[in-house]
């Protein structure tokens, strides 16, 4: 989104809450859920009205912009088709207790708010929750129990009327399912606005469970997406979209019966900048994120454990016959432990003249080629990236393309100006790829400021480029390094480290953390953590955090054992549980090992909704030497989708489990460390 949109965004929101402590009693509109109340005019707490339309109402009768709304379960029938009906410039705040006298003391996170809409049709669940307004906001809710078509948790429709200045902040959207598009919401036409520190989980749609985007701009910023499902784009679909800045955001556990795990685009081209996309997955293409004639920016993102039925682990890009072709850009990002049934476990590129620039590729596993990139009918410029650890050996695979190679370190080798050396990361194993003091990508990249290389200035950290990091000339003299991170000295960096985070509900927070560098001094950390609490999601929140990798914290004690995660296929020795004509539900077991010798702590994941279901707990313990065998239920008849990701995930390994129930697929099973 524009600078100049933002700067609206920021003047707007801050003169809202400069007016806070001005408002008198009678400048807002109270809901509360209360018994007998001695009348309802929404004046005061005491006489709050107890259900929303009212409120509504009232405040658009007598100009009144801001509406208090105490903490419970709002789900009574409303007018209409059972919506909340949002009016322009009306804000609609969620989280009070019910007796503050300024918003800034109310608490969404420990008094939630909630707009409930599964009876809120006639004791029917309502087709759309909320419908959103020009100038509107939402603030402090839980959006949950809508069953339509299009927009169910929420929709924002500017194609009659434009919708602008929408600011959404602090809500969750759960529990929403749409036959169509857009099961959290649906930004549809003429639509501006900003989607801040919000919570969209267990949401589903065929296009964009958590999220569809249509023609709008849109900031999202701060949020979470976790557990959505749709046959395309699990956590988000952008179609054929305005100005799309995604930033600072979590992709988790997202699903895709056919393409587009975490992301989707169609001919769409948003900005992605510092999100993360973890353990997402697609039947088809593109577990991370899917592009088709899209030619999106991916800047300072990561990559980790997200798996494809088929190509792209991580990333696919893909053109649509007779169109221009996409130039998607991914610089300064990190692909580790991805997946991919057949080819391009990190990126997958078909038919597309990608620009990959400063990427640390390492430890994906494809079946059959590409480990790290894989490239058919393309046109590819790959500069100063590292491509290293991935299986099959072959790191860049090209079936009719030209893959160029620039400055990149390349296990292997390749001809001209790249290397072949072990890039010495800081720890791969704990997802901290800083370079090493010795390590040969430092200074032996090449100036990638050039639009033709990606405009790369700095680092996946925010780093300026072109640090003097040895006195031995390499590369072209610019100083660049390979990879995702500069090496910017000893005692002076910043030090990627787990830490804790304030995040709003469960999210997880990227926090600026302080790290310990070997004594050599302190620098800041970059660092995820879960937080619980009041205040930013995926934020940036200040935590402790582990420094270098090599200074104080947490390491391997001494005498103490180590635990090995195994996972093989237990009764009758597969994963195959039929074929899905037969519709007979069947139960196979997952046998996870623990092959060390000391305890393993881990957790089993699998989508909520999922035809597959789990017959233990999710939380497991096991001793050294000794296995469990987890039951599977496959349940044919629950859900049109017959195959599922299952991930377990102990401590720093993880095994990636690809269940199917039709005969057509092969599963397979794939462990790598985390």
């Amino acid at each position: 989104m524009r600078t100049w949109t933002r700067f609206i965004f920021l003047i707007l929101t801050g003169a809202v809450m400069g007016m806070n402590s001005a408002l008198a009693e009678g400048d807002r509109i109270y809901v509360k859920k209360q018994t007998d109340p001695p009348q309802e005019d929404g004046l005061s707490w005491t006489t709050a009205f107890t259900t929303i339309a009212p409120a509504l109402e009232a405040a658009q009768v007598r100009g009144i912009h801001e509406i208090w709304v105490a903490e419970g379960v709002y789900d009574e029938a409303r007018p209409g088709d059972g919506a909340v009906v949002l009016f322009p410039g009306v804000a609609l705040y969620g989280g009070f207790r019910g007796v503050e006298t300024t918003r800034d003391r109310r608490n969404p996170a420990q008094r939630p708010t909630v707009l409930d809409g599964s009876l809120a049709l006639a004791g029917a669940p309502a087709p759309v929750v909320v419908v959103g307004a020009d100038g509107a906001t939402l603030d402090g809710f839980i959006v949950r129990g809508g069953r339509g078509r299009n927009g169910v948790g929420m929709l924002n429709d500017g194609s009659g009327s434009p919708i602008s200045a929408l600011l959404v902040v602090s809500c969750r959207f759960t529990d929403n399912v749409a036959s169509n598009y857009g099961g959290g919401m649906l930004n549809v036409g003429d639509v501006t606005g900003v989607v801040r520190d919000c919570v969209f989980s267990n949401n589903a749609a065929s296009y964009g469970g958590g999220m569809l985007n249509q023609g709008a701009s849109l900031l999202v910023e701060n949020c979470i997406f976790a557990d959505n499902y749709a046959s395309n784009g699990g956590g988000m679909y952008n179609l054929e979209a305005g100005e799309i800045e995604i930033v600072a955001s979590l992709f988790q556990r997202n699903a895709a019966g056919e393409s587009g795990g975490g992301i989707h685009n169609h001919r769409s081209h948003p900005t992605v900048l510092r999100c993360t996309f973890e353990n997402n997955g697609a039947m088809g293409f593109g577990g991370g994120i899917f592009n088709i004639g899209a030619s999106p920016r991916v800047e300072a993102c990561r990559f980790y454990g997200n798996a494809a039925g088929d190509s792209g682990g991580a990333v696919r890009n893909e053109n649509i016959p007779g169109e221009p072709l996409a130039r998607p850009v991914v610089v300064n990002s990190v692909f580790s432990q991805n997946f991919a049934v057949r080819m391009g476990a990190a990126l997958s590129n078909h038919g597309t003249a990608p620009v990959i620039s400063h990427c640390s590729i390492y430890g994906n596993v494809g079946n059959l080629a590409g480990g790290g990139m894989a490239n058919e009918d393309s046109v590819s410029l790959i500069t100063n990236c590292i491509l290293w650890g991935n299986s099959p050996a072959q790191q860049v695979y090209a079936f009719n393309s030209v893959a160029t190679l620039n400055y990149c370190n390349i296990q292997g080798g390749a001809s001209g100006t790249n290397i072949s050396a072990d890039p010495r990361f800081r720890d791969p194993d704990t997802r901290n790829f800083r370079l090493l003091p010795d390590s040969p990508c430092i200074d032996a990249g090449a100036n990638a400021s050039n639009p033709i290389f990606g405009e790369v200035t700095t680092d996946i950290l925010g780093n300026p480029r072109g640090y003097d990091g040895t006195s031995v000339p390499r590369g072209d003299g610019s100083d660049y390094d390979i990879g995702a991170y500069e090496f910017i000295g000893e005692g002076e960096g910043e030090g990627e480290g787990e830490g804790e985070g304030e995040g709003e509900d469960e999210g997880e927070g990227e926090g600026e953390g302080e790290g310990e560098g070997e004594g050599e001094g302190e620098g800041e950390g970059e660092g995820e953590g879960e937080g619980e609490g009041e205040g930013e999601g995926e934020g940036e929140g200040e935590g402790e955090g582990e420094g270098e990798g090599e200074g104080e914290g947490e390491g391997e004690g001494e005498g103490e054992g180590e635990g090995i995660l195994r996972v093989a296929p237990g009764t009758d020795n597969t994963l195959s549980f039929g074929w899905k004509p037969v519709r007979k539900s069947s139960t196979k077991t997952i046998r996870v090992c623990n092959d060390g010798n000391g305890d393993l702590s881990g957790t089993l994941f699998l989508r909520d909704g999922s035809v597959f279901s789990l017959g233990a707990d999710r939380d497991f313990s096991i001793p050294g030497g000794e296995c469990l065998d987890v039951p599977i239920q496959f349940r044919p008849d629950a859900y049109e989708t017959y195959w599922d990701l299952l991930v377990i995930a102990a401590e720093s390994q993880r095994c990636v489990v690809f269940l199917e129930g039709t005969g057509y697929f092969t599963p397979f099973l794939c462990c790598n460390p985390a």
